[in-house]
């Protein structure tokens, strides 16, 4: 939801052509399953990742490693479809309330 909820981002970058695809509560396994609707369809110049931190901290026994083997999954997949295209991973960060 950080990237969801941020409405102004194209003014922010000034740049109007920004699609953001950011869903509330995704998983890296969301984003894998969904990778057609929020993002190959759309053929990006430009592809930013922010997720992961839902993997963790799911009632499931989420380990960072598992989640890094989710992210290459994904990264593979978006690599094969652009090969030229720059991937951005925005880092996870530490959450207190979880």
């Amino acid at each position: 939801s950080s990237f969801r909820l941020w409405k102004d981002v194209k003014s922010d970058f000034n740049n109007q052509n920004i699609v953001n695809r950011a869903f509330g509560g995704a998983t890296l396994l969301d984003l894998i399953y969904f990778q057609n609707d929020v993002v190959l369809k759309y053929k990006p110049k430009k592809i930013f990742i922010y997720c992961g931190e839902n993997d963790i901290a799911s009632s499931e026994k989420v380990t960072p490693k598992m989640v890094f083997k989710r992210y290459k999954t994904f990264y593979k997949t978006l690599r094969k479809q652009f090969p030229d295209t720059p991937i951005i991973f925005v880092s996870l960060k530490p959450a207190i309330s979880r």
